[in-house]
């Protein structure tokens, strides 16, 4: 039972007391009260009684009186000897003596005051003279009898009957005085005892009203403590009091089922002992120092070893009697904490592959700088993008594409220090930032370790699959912002990719111009589209056995008005990334084909020329191109079998069914389709037999050197012998000297292409060409 109860059951047993003394008060004021009024009737009743006496003696004495003189009067008739009248007198005379004697006494009795005395003492008096005279009647001395009645008795008759006239008076006066203050002490018991009645029902009704009162209220303290101890026994949150040492006083019985801990078993141990050791100091600080609330966040150990992340509020009770300690009410945040863990990591880390995100990388890298200015220790950033993602993820699927990326971050992963931070900034875009450089050589080989960890072959999708990177480096000794280094480290890396890919480049100062020029570019490209600033320059493929041109190549060339002719290199990437390649790639479709189509009927005695047109990956992946092809053929009147649509090698992944399906559509139109840049992508010429391909064209770093390098020979030779044996055609590109080209017609290739023919010329120059191609065959 609380202190509070406690004090309101003594509180209703003190009124109880008080209840039954009052009562016992009133009881005897009233008893009081009764006797005073009941003496004052019976004083009353005294006196009035002494009144009748009063009367009594009186009348007494009048007969005894009228006795007397009845006898003078017969002594007084001259009687000389006693008569039988004056005897029955004599008789008659102590009669009334007798009965006044008597009613003296009782009056005497009734009322012993100085009136009582006075008339027995006058009576005693009268009766002793009396007797004077009786003795000398009897004795026949009439004379004496009337000397002594003259004398003496007459008198004291006389008196007597004035003492008991004004005695009878003064005991009518007292007995009616006597009554009057009997009447009035009886009515004023009655209403004092009818006020101390009612102030006692109020009283009593006062009390009783506090004592219900009281009473509910306890009732209600029952109740609310039996509620409070129900809903801390079934309750989930864990309430605990310990003293100032902190050890445990009482402990709810829901620990039990919080921590697997026993209630009794923890009485007496101190709170820290089931808090974890780093958090323990923090507890018993903010235990030890509160005075009021304080809200504290700790890991308490279970009884299976598991640590619980608890929220408790502790209230300082320490000055409350009824408690006497700091109250502890605990709640798990074990799961909360782990969502909110949960939250955290995925605001600062990449929810595809764990790796830090780009919010997190630029926050480290603040520190970082910040460390850096007063360290003087340099930073290095490394951005690092793969080649040809986009490629990969359009054949494969985007699903392969995160596959992919989660590979390669495992990858980044392995490789860097445990000091760096790897990150993912978006797409195919990582980072690394590395910091307590040795020195700059440190920095560029993690950039090679990146470079050879994402060269390794990947399985993907449950097949092999290798790729490569471009690696961009920039330091800063905190001189400069986050920004800025992260712009220098994405420079160098567009320098990497420029400059062939595959490979890492340190950031210098003028790649920010170029960077611009290409930001420049990207930007003028739309407008080069809508003005038709883009042209269609022309190279012959050569048949290498009679010199005859075969067929040309349609290669997109860009005049500029203020930067002259723009190389492919410089736009063409930048139209595959923003996907203007593909209104791009139908104006050259349909440029070429109607080129095409002019020469063949400026050129009717000429068998059909090839022409062939190179198609981007985006291109390929639009469900529309084989459409497009369709209605360009239609449009220009142009043979389908006049028409090479050049793929790169990369197009050509192992489960490429979307491009099988649409190279598939594209053969039935009648068109050839070439394998552009042979042997430098990942698939094997083996598997080309897979796909509707009639040509092959082998990559110019092939035939570069071959007439000295005995092993691209035979390299070249093993390509030419397996197309020989797939009915491909093979076509040899940037052939320069006439060595190579006799080394191809020995190793029986059909055709080649390079500048040993001739370069990309203008349609009038490639027309003139075909005109009179002699200077051609004296080149092969």
């Amino acid at each position: 039972m609380s202190a509070k109860a406690k004090a309101t059951r003594r509180f209703i047993m003190g009124v109880a007391w008080r209840q039954w003394l009052t009562v016992l008060v009133g009881a005897a004021v009233i008893a009081a009260m009764v006797v005073v009024a009941e003496t004052a009737r019976r004083d009353a009743q005294r006196h009035l009684h002494a009144q009748v006496l009063a009367e009594r003696i009186r009348g007494d004495g009048e007969a005894v009186a009228a006795v007397h003189w009845q006898g003078l009067a017969t002594l007084r008739s001259g009687a000389e000897a006693l008569t039988a009248v004056q005897k029955q007198l004599v008789h008659r005379g102590l009669a009334n003596w007798d009965a006044l004697n008597a009613t003296l006494t009782k009056l005497q009795r009734v009322e012993p005051g100085a009136v009582s005395t006075r008339l027995q003492n006058t009576a005693q008096t009268m009766y002793l003279t009396g007797m004077r005279a009786f003795l000398a009647f009897n004795a026949g001395d009439i004379k004496q009898v009337l000397r002594v009645d003259d004398a003496f008795l007459r008198p004291q008759f006389q008196a007597f009957e004035v003492a008991a006239e004004q005695a009878a008076t003064d005991q009518q006066t007292v007995a009616r005085q006597a009554s009057k203050r009997a009447a009035f002490l009886y009515v004023g018991s009655l209403v004092v005892g009818l006020l101390l009645l009612l102030l006692l029902g109020w009283r009593l009704h006062r009390q009783r009203r506090h004592v219900s009162l009281s009473e509910a209220r306890l009732i209600l303290e029952r109740r609310s403590e039996q509620r409070l101890r129900a809903l801390v026994e079934h309750s989930s949150d864990v309430i605990t009091v310990v003293d100032p040492a902190l050890a445990v006083t009482w402990q709810s019985p829901s620990v039990a089922q919080l921590l697997g801990h026993d209630p009794e078993r923890l009485l007496g141990r101190r709170i820290t002992e089931l808090v974890h050791p780093e958090d323990a100091v923090g507890v018993e600080h903010a235990l030890a120092h509160t005075k009021g609330t304080v809200t504290l966040s700790a890991r308490f150990q279970h009884s299976n070893g598991d640590w619980r992340h608890l929220e408790a509020v502790a209230d300082n009770r320490l000055g409350d009697p009824a408690v006497e300690g700091i109250v502890l009410s605990m709640r798990d945040v074990t799961s909360r904490k782990a969502l909110e863990d949960e939250l955290r990591h995925q605001a600062f880390h990449d929810s595809l592959t764990g790796l830090a995100n780009r919010a997190l990388f630029e926050d480290r890298l603040v520190h970082a700088l910040a460390r850096a200015r007063r360290t003087n220790e340099p930073v290095a950033v490394l951005f690092l993008d793969l080649d040809d993602f986009k490629t990969i993820n359009d054949s494969l699927g985007h699903e392969a594409g995160d596959e992919l990326l989660r590979a390669v971050a495992i990858r980044i992963a392995g490789v860097v220090r445990a000091s760096d931070t790897a990150a993912r900034l978006g797409g195919d875009e990582f980072a690394v930032l590395a910091e307590t450089l040795e020195d700059d050589d440190e920095a560029r080989r993690i950039a090679s370790r990146l470079l050879e960890a994402v060269a390794l072959p990947f399985e993907v999708a449950g097949r092999e699959l290798r790729v490569s990177a471009s690696v961009g480096l920039a330091w800063s000794d905190g001189s400069i912002g986050v920004k800025e280094l992260m712009r220098d480290a994405d420079t160098a890396m567009y320098a990497a990719k420029d400059s062939g890919k595959n490979t890492a480049q340190v950031f210098e100062a003028g790649m920010h111009r170029r960077v611009l020029e290409r930001l420049e570019l990207t930007g003028e490209l739309q407008h080069a589209l809508d003005q038709g600033q883009f042209e269609l320059d022309y190279q012959p493929v050569v048949n290498l056995q009679t010199g005859d041109i075969y067929g040309v190549e349609a290669l997109v060339r860009w005049a500029h008005p203020q930067r002259g002719r723009v190389a492919p290199n410089d736009f063409i990437p930048l139209a595959e990334e923003t996907g203007l390649i593909v209104p791009l790639g139908a104006w050259i479709l349909r440029t070429a084909c109607q080129q095409a189509s002019r020469w063949s009927e400026s050129l009717p005695e000429r068998p059909p020329i090839t022409i062939g047109v190179n198609v981007s990956t985006r291109q390929l992946h639009d469900p529309r191109f084989p459409q497009l092809v369709r209605e360009v053929l239609a449009d220009t009147g142009m043979e389908p079998s006049s028409l090479a649509l050049e793929i790169t090698e990369s197009l050509m992944p192992e489960d490429g069914a979307s491009v099988i399906e649409q190279l598939a559509q594209l053969a039935e139109l009648g068109v050839h389709i070439a394998v552009d840049d042979f042997g430098t992508g990942y698939s094997a010429l083996s598997r080309l037999h897979h796909f509707p391909i009639d040509t092959v064209k082998i990559d110019r770093s092939f035939i570069t050197g071959i007439e000295q390098d005995a092993g691209k020979a035979q390299l070249v030779q093993g390509i030419v012998n397996l197309a020989e044996s797939l009915n491909l055609v093979v076509v040899a590109e940037g052939l320069e000297e006439p060595q190579q080209a006799a080394q191809l017609r020995a190793m029986r290739a059909s055709y080649g292409q390079g500048y040993l023919f001739s370069r990309p010329v203008a349609p009038e120059a490639m027309f003139a060409l075909l005109q009179d191609p002699a200077v051609l065959a004296a080149a092969a």
